[in-house]
């Protein structure tokens, strides 16, 4: 699997696509009166959508958690469906990891 296969051309497409609808989320998250709750919304958008899982099936392929977490249980295969959410689990640890030190950034800079 080569740089520019099949594969990467599929990533860059869901990549681009993403970039569009985060950009539109962004704006409609401009209601909330908070700016933590705004980045909170955006992040929810982020890592269900952006976490990856390789394939157990097909060596060096990553496929998106959810898509991945979906085609296992349609298949029936818990395993496949475990590892999907345990990915999903840590892309929204590192999720609140990054935002707890957005906020405290936040607050500091603005007591300065």
């Amino acid at each position: 699997m080569g740089f520019m296969s099949e594969h990467f051309f599929a990533w860059v497409i869901y990549y681009l696509a993403f970039v569009v609808v985060y950009a539109y989320w962004a704006r409609l998250m401009r209601i909330l009166p908070l700016r933590f709750l705004r980045q909170v919304f955006k992040g929810l958008l982020a890592v269900p959508l952006l976490t990856p899982v390789m394939s157990s099936v097909e060596t060096g392929w990553w496929s998106p958690a959810w898509l991945h977490f979906a085609y296992s249980a349609l298949l029936g295969n818990e395993a496949e469906m475990g590892r999907a959410l345990f990915s999903l689990f840590l892309g929204s640890v590192f999720l609140l990891a990054i935002l707890a030190l957005d906020s405290g950034w936040y607050h500091w800079r603005r007591r300065r």
